[in-house]
């Protein structure tokens, strides 16, 4: 039954290359109705698991549902337009502090305030958070009466991802957050909308009872235990798998960062002991590029 060819072998990026070492089964059916959503292509979604304050690099985050590349930038949506309004007090020339009026919304650090007198700018030195009643500021070159108005544009709640983050990490690095962004905020990115996918390298579990059929040990449940890696990529309806199921992978050395299920590296120490109670001989390896 296995569709396994040593072609498809020599394309596995988390194969470290030798076939010497390498173990093949005879190929397994799939159970699709149990693969969950988290498996299909199309959009996937971040969510914060508690806020993000600006100037902030890392966000915390329900368990992604699959990994995000460095460089990605997700989006949490946008700030609307922020009137500031100059309170009862004014401010003076060279004063570094402006009362206003409650702000409806956030205002980044280094946001240049035209207001509504002539020659009457002001530059922020710390962001203003929503419902700030003070502004603190550059010295200012003139001064602002009560009632002066200025109007921030608000903007996108952008966060640009600068460290891979793989699937099931709670932490996302990214560059100096310019907004505050509220707990539990979504952003989408990556895939989770279309056919449920299984990636090649994915631990395999056989079901409880006489089905034969398999799943993703992420969702396997009791008495089901990883029993081999899956060999290729594998889409729910494709017609050919009806016929002749998808390779299994019962032994290699593998590079184990490189496995869709690796979380900082590593696969579940579970996932290694049951693969190697059922026989699978599998020697891990961790890639690196110093280039």
């Amino acid at each position: 039954m296995s569709r396994t060819t040593i072609e498809a072998l020599t394309n596995l990026n988390f194969l470290v290359g030798t076939m010497s070492d390498t173990v093949i089964g005879q190929g397994i059916q799939i159970n699709w109705d149990r693969v969950t959503d988290d498996y299909r292509a199309g959009v996937r979604q971040v969510q914060l698991n508690g806020a993000a304050a600006a100037g902030a690099t890392s966000l915390t985050v329900d368990a992604l549902p699959g990994p995000i590349e460095n460089g990605t930038v997700l989006n949490f949506g946008s700030h609307a337009p922020v009137t500031v309004t100059v309170g009862a007090a004014g401010a003076l020339a060279n004063a570094t502090s402006i009362p206003v009026n409650a702000l409806s919304g956030p205002i980044p650090n280094g946001t240049v305030l035209d207001f509504t007198g002539v020659g009457e700018y002001a530059r922020l030195t710390a962001a203003a958070a929503t419902g700030a009643t003070s502004l603190t500021v550059e010295a200012l070159d003139a001064a602002l009466e009560a009632g002066d108005t200025a109007l921030f544009p608000g903007g996108a709640q952008d966060a640009l991802v600068t460290a891979d983050a793989p699937a099931g990490a709670t932490t996302v690095t990214v560059d100096e957050l310019q907004f505050p962004i509220a707990d539990n905020a979504t952003a989408p990115f990556g895939f989770g909308s279309g056919p449920k996918q299984i990636k090649a390298g994915t631990v395999m579990a056989e079901e409880a009872g006489a089905s034969r059929l398999y799943v993703p040990r992420s969702v396997a449940a009791g008495a089901e235990f990883a029993g081999c890696l899956i060999v290729s990529n594998a889409e729910e309806g494709e017609v050919a798998s009806g016929y002749s199921g998808f390779g299994e992978l019962l032994g290699a050395v593998v590079w184990e960062n490189l496995l869709p299920d690796a979380v900082a590296g590593v696969i579940p120490a579970a996932y290694k002991t049951e693969m190697n109670d059922a026989g699978c001989t599998f020697v891990y390896r961790q890639y690196s590029d110093s280039r």
